[in-house]
């Protein structure tokens, strides 16, 4: 015996392949990352962060259209912000950014536009959705303070510093990334 056949997956399934071949078949990039200069200071580190004509974010005007968001939505990505991670050593990824052992956000800034919350679209699972529309839920993916754009961040503390003392150390390496 067969089990019945779930037709929520095959409309989803059809729904992506349709958006998919009206974009003709480019998937969003979201925003380049900006260029990061790095100013060497007595116990403290300058980030100066822009964006060059080449990049897809320049002006820090993204915006693209996403992929099988339903219709009545908004359905651009735009560019909101920036955030600044520091890693605890060499050789670690944004993949590990739930791990605060390994990586923590000390920094954000996002446009003053009343804008808090950023979302994703994800599938829902078939068990929360039996055979409902829309097929795609809004996931909360940064939760923004509303503090405006800035294009340089002065650091003096070190976010993985362990005792009393937290300041930055001359010629010791601190490893940061900045996603926009």
């Amino acid at each position: 015996k067969y089990p019945n056949p779930c037709i929520q997956r095959l409309q989803q399934a059809d729904d992506l392949a349709q958006s998919l071949f009206n974009s003709c078949f480019d998937i969003c990039d979201g925003p380049d990352a900006p260029n990061v200069d790095v100013i060497e200071l007595d116990r403290e580190v300058i980030l100066l962060l822009s964006n060059a004509r080449a990049s897809n974010n320049f002006g820090e005007a993204y915006v693209e259209n996403g992929l099988g968001i339903p219709t009545g939505l908004d359905s651009l990505y735009r560019f909101e912000g920036y955030r600044i991670y520091q890693f605890a050593g060499p050789g670690i990824s944004l993949a590990e950014a739930d791990n605060p052992e390994r990586v923590r956000e000390i920094a954000q800034f996002d446009f003053d536009n009343g804008i808090t919350e950023v979302f994703n679209w994800r599938p829902v699972p078939e068990d929360d959705n039996p055979l409902t529309t829309p097929f795609l839920a809004p996931e909360l993916v940064a939760k923004g303070s509303d503090n405006g754009i800035r294009h340089s961040l002065r650091i003096t503390q070190d976010a993985f510093a362990s005792g009393g003392d937290t300041r930055l150390i001359n010629h010791r390496r601190y490893y940061f990334s900045v996603v926009a």
